[in-house]
């Protein structure tokens, strides 16, 4: 019974490996197998980010500060991040003040960092900018907010002339994961923030293209986009709270 369990057994292997030698072509791929296009050789890549790029030195969870160590925003920090296939930085909490001045700014040292480690598209996440958001319904037409949006667009002008020119200015990062109780607001700014950078290029007479990125929960998407299906007044799209 043995010996005739053992005969089935290797009768069986080989079938089954001589089906599956049948099935392949010589590449060892199954014949019907399509290979995609080879575009290595096409010279373009992948752009990569991470949401917590080289950190200050600690790291804040829900108010938790914890140490990590040593400030990781340098340019030997920035190089290892590229090293590990990042394209682009995006400057969170961990350097989003741009006070008291911008030169003198965590800001400006990590963008200066990363730039010089090679990394040339920079997110900024620039908490002034952010602020204004905190002002709901009421950032235009109240005395806590501004008179008119234009208004509106002269102060987000007033930050952004700070980096808009700055080598390795790729964007903002406006919102990350928006209430549905700012909305108001967060369409106000991403208005007023794309109108500034239109207007901030002609006046400073900005020698390349604009980037007409703005980031709003994390997405880079096109301004037309998202104001259009984000902004409208009574909806609230489909990028959730």
């Amino acid at each position: 019974m043995k010996k005739f369990i053992k005969f089935i057994t290797i009768a069986l292997a080989i079938v089954i490996t001589s089906t599956s030698l049948l099935a392949c072509g010589e590449d060892g791929l199954p014949k019907n197998y399509t290979k995609l296009p080879d575009y290595s050789a096409n010279g373009k890549s992948y752009d990569f980010s991470a949401y917590s790029g080289p950190m200050n030195g600690t790291f804040n969870i829900d108010g938790q500060y914890m140490q990590l160590g040593t400030d990781q925003r340098t340019v030997e920090g920035y190089t290892t991040f590229k090293e590990a296939g990042f394209t682009i930085a995006y400057l969170s909490g961990s350097a989003g003040s741009c006070s008291p001045t911008f030169d003198q700014s965590e800001c400006k040292r990590a963008m200066t960092a990363a730039y010089e480690a090679g990394v040339d598209k920079i997110l900024i996440h620039d908490q002034r900018l952010w602020g204004l958001s905190e002002l709901g319904d009421k950032i235009i037409g109240t005395p806590k907010g501004f008179a008119t949006f234009d208004d509106l667009v002269d102060r987000v002008k007033t930050y952004m002339s700070d980096y808009i020119n700055q080598d390795g200015f790729y964007g903002v990062m406006l919102r990350d994961e928006p209430p549905a109780s700012l909305k108001v607001a967060d369409r106000y700014v991403y208005k007023a923030v794309y109108t500034a950078w239109q207007e901030l290029v002609e006046e400073l007479d900005i020698q390349k293209p604009i980037k007409d990125y703005i980031s709003i929960q994390q997405n880079l998407l096109p301004y037309s986009n998202v104001y259009d299906r984000y902004g409208k007044p009574g909806e609230y799209a489909s990028m959730g709270e």
